[in-house]
């Protein structure tokens, strides 16, 4: 069974558990830790690798994890790490907060542009995309910059893309010019 599969299985298993336990908020919290704590680099090395014994690794979550989660998370972490799949926690995460954002209605939306856009930029922007995803759906739009652009943006939203950038244009242009 491949990685995405498990890690689907055991988000799954946290999402069903926390809503069970009316824990969903706090597991999500957790969730969002644990997705930041992955990014240092020497944890994430720790968690895949296979040279460090289950053991050990169990002793450092209990220490790093103890007093930043819920006994929850802790509990489901140790099962994790007994059953020998620490080294996809990293995607467990993942599933677990798209599973969380499709019961919750959340469309995670990426605005990528040259320059901060002012409140009202944004504000109508998502007002464009609420009207094409439908009521129904709450926005966590996430404002990134990217200089290449040179102008315009880049919208991203269930998995479709949207680029309205002067780089884009230009290289359409070049490839028009270039057939």
């Amino acid at each position: 069974m491949s990685d995405i599969r498990i890690a689907n299985r055991y988000a799954k298993s946290i999402l069903d558990l926390a809503v069970e336990q009316n824990q969903l908020p706090q597991i999500h919290q957790d969730m969002d830790f644990l997705r930041q704590a992955f990014q240092n680099r020497d944890l994430y090395n720790l968690i895949k690798s296979p040279i460090i014994n289950k053991g050990k690794k169990l002793d450092i979550f209990s220490k790093i994890f103890n007093n930043n989660v819920s006994h929850l998370t802790l509990l489901f972490l140790s099962r994790v790490i007994k059953k020998g799949r620490e080294s996809i926690i990293p995607e467990m995460v993942t599933a677990f907060t798209g599973q969380y954002n499709d019961k919750k209605g959340i469309v995670d939306v990426i605005l990528i542009t040259v320059s901060n856009m002012d409140q009202r930029s944004l504000e109508t922007i998502k007002a464009q995309v609420q009207g094409i995803i439908g009521q129904g759906k709450n926005i966590n739009l996430e404002v990134r910059q990217d200089d290449s652009l040179l102008g315009g943006f880049v919208l991203e939203y269930e998995d479709k893309r949207y680029d309205a950038s002067v780089k884009h244009q230009l290289e359409n242009i070049r490839k028009t010019f270039s057939a």
